[in-house]
């Protein structure tokens, strides 16, 4: 079985510590390398197992059973979903990615960025379902904003009130895109809360709102940029060759001027000639080979008011 540390300091006074519990003073310190610091490590021990099929468990017994099994199922729109999430993070000076070492059960990490030019990196267990992806980058989103170790919230809050927050605006934020996470996040809140007590759960709950919403509107602005770009690209494409044209913009049509697999193109038109492809190119290929997309609808009117305007004047 697995087991995994947490990075630990040693304190002035001998004991060690986890890294994310230190002060601001103590941070300083371990940034000036004058503390001890231990890596997180792990470490395999021998485990006695039996199949569920040995029980007389329901699969409505499992979410008790197994309170921290990983959220299986797909997301609608997966792409345009994790993309306005990292967009977010961004945003927060945050990078996403593979985690910066095996993570054994745990979904994700944060990782503090001790020189200071990002605030930190998330990393995502590779194992992970596109839901569960969703879900535990909206919970470490949501200890970046209440719990960085720059916010007040950091060493005001226990741990359990930390979770509570992070987990219930992951579900908050979830639920209203239509994403059920029930099954994982009420057990994970209910562990983390029984028998804990919980300081002015109102102002929690208030911090709760307040980022879930915050939240929601950053993914809502983003879904709309990218229904933006595909309205766009879809009134670029030409319904009669079912092409995508493309204009030139830094050079003329030649051998390798413009990606490969072009199976029209035009000279006269756009500023150094246009190319027509059957599917659309990336913003990677655009930008490498200086390339947009061409409106030819703006196109065909414009040319026929130059048309209109000739004869008159004939």
């Amino acid at each position: 079985m697995p087991n995994k540390t947490d990075p630990k300091f040693k304190t002035e006074d001998g004991k060690w510590k986890r890294i994310e519990d230190a002060t601001d003073e103590e941070r300083e310190k371990l940034e000036a390398n004058q503390l001890e610091k231990k890596r997180s490590r792990l470490s395999f021990s021998v485990g006695h197992v039996f199949d569920i099929s040995q029980t007389e468990a329901t699969s409505s017994d499992l979410p008790h059973i197994f309170p921290n099994k990983r959220l299986d199922g797909q997301v609608e729109n997966y792409k345009a979903t994790l993309d306005s999430l990292k967009n977010m993070a961004n945003e927060m000076n945050i990078s996403v990615g593979e985690p910066f070492e095996e993570l054994g059960a745990a979904k994700g990490a944060f990782y503090y960025d001790n020189s200071g030019k990002k605030n930190g990196h998330i990393g995502l267990n590779p194992r992970n379902s596109e839901l569960q992806n969703v879900k535990t980058l909206l919970h470490e989103l949501a200890h970046a904003k209440l719990h960085h170790v720059k916010h007040k919230n950091h060493q005001k809050l226990s741990t359990a009130e930390k979770e509570f927050q992070t987990e219930m605006t992951a579900y908050t934020v979830a639920s209203y895109f239509g994403m059920d996470t029930s099954d994982y996040s009420l057990s994970y809140l209910a562990n983390w809360t029984q028998g804990k007590d919980l300081h002015d759960k109102e102002k929690l709950l208030q911090e709760v709102r307040e980022t879930a919403t915050e939240f929601i509107g950053a993914m809502e602005e983003g879904f709309n940029k990218q229904k933006t770009k595909q309205h766009e690209f879809e009134e670029n494409k030409d319904t009669m060759n079912n092409l995508f044209w493309y204009e030139m913009k830094e050079r003329p049509i030649g051998d390798n001027s413009q990606p490969k697999g072009f199976v029209d193109w035009k000279e006269g038109e756009g500023k150094h000639g246009i190319v027509a492809y059957e599917r659309k190119l990336t913003a990677d290929e655009l930008a490498e080979f200086g390339m947009q997309p061409y409106e030819k609808k703006k196109t065909k009117e414009n040319n026929k008011q130059k048309e209109a305007a000739l004869s008159m004047e004939a």
